[in-house]
């Protein structure tokens, strides 16, 4: 199993202004840099969900409560 970098990404929605954050982890070491990035949202603070999960952070869509919806 590879190691795993977590980190913590500010999100805030470009219609209402709501903010918060989304807690991440990623692949490290050799898999990162092969280009298998392993991004994953874990947690995403109250009023936002992830509505589409993909394998880079800016390819990443969550979704505020007020039904915007953005990348990373």
């Amino acid at each position: 199993m590879t190691a795993r970098d977590k980190f913590s990404l500010k999100i805030c929605c470009p219609r209402c202004g709501h903010r918060g954050a989304a807690e991440c982890s990623e692949n490290d070491g050799w898999t990162y840099a092969r280009g298998h990035h392993g991004f994953h949202v874990d947690k995403c603070s109250a009023g936002f969900i992830v509505k589409v999960q993909r394998d880079r952070a800016s390819e990443t869509e969550v979704q505020c409560q007020c039904g915007e919806q953005f990348r990373l």
